[in-house]
């Protein structure tokens, strides 16, 4: 073998091993996943996939000098302090510092088809170097370190750049993640939301984290954080994500709810927070994706022991407004014939049968000419899930045909937000991974009318 080929076998081994170093970030190994305790005290995660950070630190631009942009000094360890932090929030880290224009063209996309294909996964990506808005054109864009400034020549910038809609493009395309947060510390980042269409901003307005969690951890969600807005040149003292990681290690315990940090918590506590640190100067931003399927859920961050913040535990959800039973309270569920009656329905999941209510299904069978095949499966619940409540449901149509489709459903009369949050109870514990909730029809009656219904 001549001396060239051997030089070219071991650049390309020590390539290979350098990239799988930096995307298994083997250094350090990260915490265990955020969980919540489920009605029979198990510990249930949040993310049963895992949690992965592409982390882009860019500091060794080419200089005003060269007709480039500015160093800065600062990034790395920045971004090597917020990595650290992320670990203990379970987050195996994927670092990609100093990227040249052909590098940062595929880094998003190699990153979400390696980790975001699983629907049980978490991300976070942050990115810190320098940003540039095309006034012409109005659109945002992130810059790479071999990029020209503007002023030595704004083709190649145009080039070389990354644009924020072509960011937005491959979060919609290529993420399956449920959770995915994305983090822009970079002069104009705000220009994203203006690039999404958004002009407002949502804020967290339900208090009880327990309820929170579990009607929005189980739901999709893309979210979006920039250092500043549209306008905002930013300093470089690192005042964002100095507060940021402040924030992320429990340093203010006023925005932990039940030892959990919602995403949309943490973006509105920025805001307030760079506001008042720089006098009004600097304005972070914070947004999910305007879409229907990815703006219903919220990133969590769960805490342990940061820095005095003790583990609070998810307390056991409360029966008055978590659509909970008592497992206590709950016997054995008798055979059942087609004739026997069903067990009395705890009040909160089990509500009167009113117009404009919502129904949680389980199981259903259509066309169905008895209803044995749909008791045989009720039992099979009752037996395997007690901590849920079950009852067979039939529908009738309106002009009295027999038609009737029976199911089984664990809740019924319950308002929307209820008939969410069993939903995804109900998932998250295994009954049903299509459970769903549908609205009551005029026609639709409970089969067994000898239950208390309330």
């Amino acid at each position: 073998m001549s001396i060239r080929k051997r030089l070219f076998l071991v650049l390309a081994f020590l390539s290979l091993a350098i990239f799988q170093l930096q995307c298994l970030a083997a250094d350090i190994q990260p915490e265990p996943q955020p969980y919540y305790d489920n009605a029979l005290g198990k510990k249930t995660l949040l993310y049963s996939g895992g949690s992965y950070a592409l982390m882009i630190g860019m500091s060794n631009y080419l200089g005003e000098n060269k007709g480039g942009w500015d160093t800065l000094n600062n990034v790395p360890e920045e971004t090597e302090r917020l990595s650290h932090t992320l670990r203990k929030h379970g987050f195996q880290i994927i670092a990609k510092p100093n990227l040249d224009y052909i590098s940062l063209q595929t880094v998003f996309k190699e990153f979400f088809a390696t980790y975001g294909q699983n629907s049980e996964n978490r991300l976070v990506v942050y990115y810190s170097g320098h940003g540039w808005t095309d006034k012409d054109n109005k659109v945002g864009y992130i810059v790479p370190i071999d990029a020209p400034n503007e002023a030595a020549n704004i083709t190649q910038l145009r080039i070389k750049a990354l644009s924020m809609p072509s960011i937005v493009d491959q979060v919609k395309s290529l993420v399956k993640a449920r959770h995915a947060l994305l983090i822009f510390d970079s002069c104009f980042s705000g220009m994203i939301f203006k690039d999404m269409g958004y002009t407002t901003s949502p804020t967290l307005t339900n208090d009880d984290m327990t309820q929170y969690i579990l009607s929005t951890g189980h739901s999709p969600v893309r979210q979006f954080i920039t250092a500043g807005d549209e306008n905002d040149r930013l300093p470089t003292d690192g005042t964002f994500v100095k507060v940021l990681t402040q924030a992320l290690e429990g340093d203010y315990p006023e925005i932990v709810h039940g030892g959990f940090l919602s995403g949309i918590e943490l973006g509105d506590f920025l805001k307030k927070k760079l506001s008042t640190y720089t006098g009004n100067t600097q304005h972070p931003l914070s947004k999910p994706i305007p879409n229907p399927d990815l703006d219903k859920g919220d990133i969590v961050f769960q805490f342990d022991q940061f820095k005095g913040v003790n583990r609070l535990e998810l307390a056991k959800p409360k029966t008055d407004n978590l659509l909970l039973s008592q497992p206590q309270q709950i016997t054995p569920a008798p055979a059942l014939t087609s004739n026997s009656q069903l067990l009395p329905d705890a009040p909160i999941y089990f509500k009167p049968c009113l117009a404009d209510t919502h129904n949680v299904i389980v199981a259903s069978f259509p066309n169905s000419a008895n209803n044995s095949e749909a008791i045989d499966k009720l039992q099979i619940f009752r037996n395997q899930f007690p901590e849920f409540r079950f009852k067979l449901w039939t529908t009738v149509a309106r002009d009295g045909q027999s038609n009737e489709q029976f199911a089984i459903v664990a809740g019924h009369g319950l308002n929307q937000v209820e008939a969410q949050t069993l939903v995804n109870r109900l998932r998250t514990a295994g009954v049903a991974k299509d459970a769903y909730s549908t609205k009551q029809e005029w026609g639709a009656r409970c089969i067994d009318e000898s239950a208390n219904d309330g």
